[in-house]
């Protein structure tokens, strides 16, 4: 008797299987193909959050084919593994690394994912009706700033998760699953706004600078990327110059312009930001928490800490 190949299987099982109730098609699955959980949260307007966790028991490509693509604009984020995702085409594959998110239209397109033997994968996604989705765009942006979002969603487009972004994410998941009434119109402005967010990190529109050169800003938008990556290790101001090709003093004040942030506050929030989610874990002690996010003075720590999010580090989360 032969063996079908696990990505093959799980190709057609997703084909036959209906993935209007997600969570229990995940649940249908056969566990000796992984490990596979989804937690979804969804309004009434038709958004929907999902948190994923996969982790497969070979190496598995698995395609969801176009008839089954919905006439929806996807957030995809990977905030700490990153995988191997894109069109079956070929033209518009991408390598999503840890950190990062991207953004497509998914109308008619047949997707590929790779996924690693035993690598475990927790992501998120946001997904939104695309004629939701451009008529927001259209209320709020001009005719040239609508027509250069409409077109890199037509693409795939990823780019960085930021602190706040990271933050509203982790936001999401600890509300619960199914929201009515006033929990309900709380849960579409979430969406709302991380829309929003994501929407300001995919584009420069909000902070055009016509007296920054495109490679110069670039060159910035690199130079942030490489933070968002390693916060705790990173390089000096003056390495980072060097590296992007620029002045210290045309980094400097380019950094700011571009985030409206100065490069030392941006990597003091990314680390504090890392030592949150550590801490929210519940399996870090304080101290393990500063060293880990590139602190070992634990009064600059807690002092930064506080100032940043109201509390102390010892008190946050409870």
């Amino acid at each position: 008797m032969s063996i079908r190949p696990a990505g093959e299987y799980l190709t057609d099982f997703f084909d036959r299987g209906d993935i209007r109730d997600m969570a229990g098609f995940v649940r249908q699955i056969p566990r000796d193909m992984g490990e596979f959980d989804v937690r979804e949260q969804r309004t009434r307007c038709g958004m929907g959050f999902f948190s994923w966790h996969m982790e497969f028991h070979k190496d598995v490509q698995v395609e969801k084919q176009a008839r089954f693509a919905r006439d929806e604009v996807q957030f995809l984020f990977f905030p700490e593994q990153g995988m191997e995702w894109g069109l079956k085409d070929g033209k518009e594959a991408v390598a999503v690394e840890p950190g990062e998110m991207c953004m497509y239209l998914d109308s008619g397109r047949t997707t590929v994912g790779t996924y690693e033997k035993d690598k475990s994968i927790d992501c998120q996604s946001l997904q939104i009706p695309a004629a939701r989705f451009r008529e927001l765009v259209s209320a709020y942006f001009d005719a040239r700033e609508e027509e250069k979002i409409l077109r890199l969603c037509r693409k795939i487009t990823k780019t960085g998760i930021s602190p706040r972004t990271a933050g509203l994410i982790r936001e999401l998941q600890k509300l619960s699953g199914h929201e009515g009434g006033t929990a309900g119109i709380l849960l579409e402005g979430k969406f709302l706004e991380l829309i929003s967010f994501c929407l300001e990190e995919f584009t420069d529109i909000r902070k055009p600078e016509p007296d920054i050169a495109r490679t110069d800003r670039e060159a910035i938008l690199e130079v942030r990327r490489r933070i968002d990556r390693n916060c705790v290790d990173h390089c000096s101001l003056e390495e980072l110059a060097h590296e992007a090709g620029l002045s210290v003093s045309s980094l400097s004040r380019g950094f700011a312009r571009e985030t409206g942030i100065s490069l030392h506050a941006y990597v003091i929030r990314q680390r504090l930001s890392r030592a949150a989610v550590l801490l929210e874990t519940g399996e870090v002690s304080v101290s393990q928490a500063a060293v880990a996010s590139g602190y070992t003075n634990m009064s600059h720590f807690s002092a930064s800490f506080k100032k940043q999010y109201g509390v102390l580090p010892r008190d946050y989360g409870k």
